[in-house]
Parts: C-alpha cells; sequence; structure tokens
C-alpha cells in the first residue's frame, strides 16, 4: 500500500498541467500550517502548566473552552517541545519541510515580511526541538535553497530577510551550545542545562543499527521483507525503537539491489533537477531549487530517522517532489514553449512544412 498510494501520487504530480501553480498553493499550505504547529508549540511552552503523568511530562494551556497539550521530553527548562504532534523529531521532521517553503515564499511572495516573521517562528520552534538531525538538515536545505535561487541575480530584500534569519539562528544555536557545554560555570541551578541533546552520541540509535547491519550481512541479496524490519529484526533482538535510519532499515528488509533502486529512485530526479536549474529562471527556477533542497535535506535527516518509506505524510511528499522535478513542464527552458513531438509551432517568419515567408502552413513557395 505505501508504493501504490506513492505512485498514485507521481502520476497524478506528472499529469498535472500546471506543475508551477499547484506546487504554489501546496507550499503556502504547508508553510502555513508548519507555522500554525510553531505558534502552538511556543504558546503552550511559554504559557502552558507541566504535569507529570504516568506515561510521560505534559504541557497544557487552555483557552476558553479549548485545551491545547504538548508531550514535553528532557530536563527543565529546557524542555523539548513537540506541539501537537506527540514527539520533537516529528515536529523538526515537518518544520524541515515547512520552514523551506515558507523561505519560498518570503523571498518571492507578496507581504515578504509577514513570512519573514512565519519563518522565524518556526526557526523557534524547530531550535526548541532539540532534534540535532531535524537542525541540521533543516539548515543544509536553506543553505542550498539560497545558493541554488542566488545564481538568477543579485539577492532580493525576501532573501536578505531570510540570511539575517538564518545568521540569527546560528547565533542562538552557537550561544545555546557554549551555555550547555559550560552550565557548570554560568549557573548553580541544579539540572538546568542537558549536555546530551548537543553530544554526539546517538541516542541509542546503535542499538537498532547492530542488529540491522548484521541482517544485511546475513541476508544481503533478498532482505527479511518489505516494511517488516522492526517485526522480523528489532523485536526479537529486544530492541523497542525503530530502525532511526532509512537507508539501513531498506538494506535489511529488501536486501542490496533493493536499496540501490531505492537510491536510483532517489537521486535520479536530485541529478535531473539540479541540471535543468541551468535553464530555468525566475519562479520556475525557484521552485526546481525549493524541490532539490527539501530532497537534499531529506537524505541527511533520513540518516537519523525513518519517515520514507512508512506510512504518512513524508513518503507521499517525498514522492510528488522526486515527481515535480522530473516533470515534462517544468524541464522546458525558458522561452521555449513545450509542443507535442512532430509538431512545428509557428514562428512568422521561418519555413517550415513547405510555409511561405509570412509564415503561412501548407502553402506552396
Amino acid at each position: 500500500m505505501i508504493m501504490v498510494t506513492s505512485m498514485f501520487v507521481a502520476i497524478l504530480t506528472l499529469g498535472d498541467p500546471t506543475p508551477i501553480a499547484t506546487f504554489t498553493g501546496l507550499s503556502k499550505g504547508l508553510a502555513l500550517f508548519g507555522g500554525a504547529m510553531s505558534v502552538v508549540g511556543l504558546a503552550v511552552y511559554l504559557f502552558g502548566d507541566v504535569m507529570v503523568l504516568e506515561y510521560g511530562t505534559v504541557q497544557t494551556l487552555r483557552l476558553g473552552p479549548i485545551t491545547l497539550s504538548q508531550r514535553l521530553y528532557g530536563i527543565s527548562p529546557f524542555w523539548r517541545i513537540s506541539s501537537l504532534f506527540g514527539n520533537p523529531n516529528t515536529l523538526a521532521s515537518w518544520l524541515l519541510i515547512s520552514l523551506t517553503l515558507t523561505a519560498y515564499h518570503a523571498a518571492n511572495a507578496p507581504h515578504r515580511g509577514r513570512w519573514a516573521a512565519w519563518t522565524l517562528l518556526q526557526v523557534l520552534a524547530l531550535l526548541l526541538t532539540f532534534s540535532r538531525a531535524g537542525i541540521l538538515a533543516t539548515v543544509l536545505s536553506l543553505a542550498m535553497l539560497w545558493y541554488l535561487s542566488r545564481s538568477q541575480g543579485p539577492a532580493s530584500r525576501g532573501w536578505r530577510q531570510i540570511i539575517w534569519i538564518a545568521a540569527a539562528m546560528a547565533l542562538l544555536g552557537a550561544g545555546l551550545a557554549i551555555f550547555c557545554a559550560y552550565g557548570d560555570g554560568l549557573t548553580s541551578i541544579a539540572g538546568l542545562y542537558h549536555p546530551a541533546r548537543l553530544s554526539l552520541d546517538l541516542n541509542l540509535r546503535e542499538l537498532a543499527w547492530r542488529p540491522l547491519w548484521q541482517t544485511i550481512l546475513e541476508r544481503p541479496l533478498m532482505g527479511v521483507g518489505f516494511g517488516v524490519s522492526s517485526e522480523a529484526v528489532l523485536l526479537p533482538e529486544g530492541v523497542q525503537i525503530v530502525a532511526h535510519n532509512t537507508f539501513l532499515a531498506v538494506a535489511s528488509e529488501v536486501g542490496i539491489l533493493g536499496l540501490l533502486t531505492f537510491l536510483v529512485l532517489w537521486f535520479l530526479p536530485l541529478f535531473v533537477g539540479t541540471r535543468r536549474l541551468r535553464h530555468r529562471t525566475g519562479t520556475e527556477r525557484t521552485v526546481l531549487a525549493t524541490c532539490v533542497a527539501i530532497a537534499t535535506g531529506l537524505v541527511i535527516h533520513q540518516v537519523f530517522e525513518g519517515a520514507i518509506l512508512r506510512y504518512g505524510f513524508h513518503t507521499l511528499f517525498w514522492m510528488y517532489l522526486l515527481a515535480l522535478m522530473v516533470h515534462p513542464a517544468v524541464g522546458v527552458p525558458n522561452n521555449e514553449p513545450m509542443v507535442c513531438k512532430g509538431f512545428v509551432p509557428n514562428h512568422g517568419s521561418s519555413l517550415r512544412r513547405g510555409g511561405d515567408a509570412t509564415g503561412a502552413p501548407g502553402q506552396p513557395a
């Protein structure tokens, strides 16, 4: 079912006669959604009440008849927020996509100041997830979007705002790293910081990676079956977490040949999209740059997470990006109309198919 739904998304995308307009509308909706989830997470974090329940720490905010809640992870006061997703890493994986799409609108759409403010809200929420993989992948995605878009001319006012926000994000992250590294000298409050969140450890991911790697060595060609790495490999070994690595999971499930097929499916559209950037300018170029940036950021993200080729939004949106990068209409060079095979457009001054000098087709010379 995972591949069936993904193929439907690919077919619908490739058959879309107006892919740029569709992308603009879809990206605006996702950007607004990511910002809304950030606002919820930040509001509950700043004004909510913390409660320790049997299954974990929860923060709630009452707004009349409405109660907003989010799970908290980590140690006070540096709680890891999750908004309405229930997990900080899940929130960060959504912000990876929505932040890049928001940056796309902040640099190109009207009311750029509003989009820049929307970007800043998501940056703050992303930092409070303390998701190292999510933050790293998002920074890479934003940097690639800026780099791939900038060759169309000097940086616009919108891009200057994004650059300032990225610089502020880097300064906040550096300040937080310094505080966590030297917290003993900066505060006497016990438990004020949690250095493990900024360490280079894998946060127990190695417990899942070892049996997956062993399975790849034992069954390199066939694997254990698509989508069952947790049931067939991890649970029998007593590992209660998921793979947290898409590439190891795919290799253990469908073997090395299946992994190679998966990589070709991912990187071939990336290659095509990158080459097409040479011939595009304006909005079309920025759309292609956004697709390439997010798809590349997901490569890094999926080294530490496992959202692709699993039920959920990320798999469908990933397939949508791949199909959009190879869409025939997106690949047409500027000022060149997309025509059907065998049809020569009328340019007026040229002699085509026996036409006269005025461009009248089919007339004898």
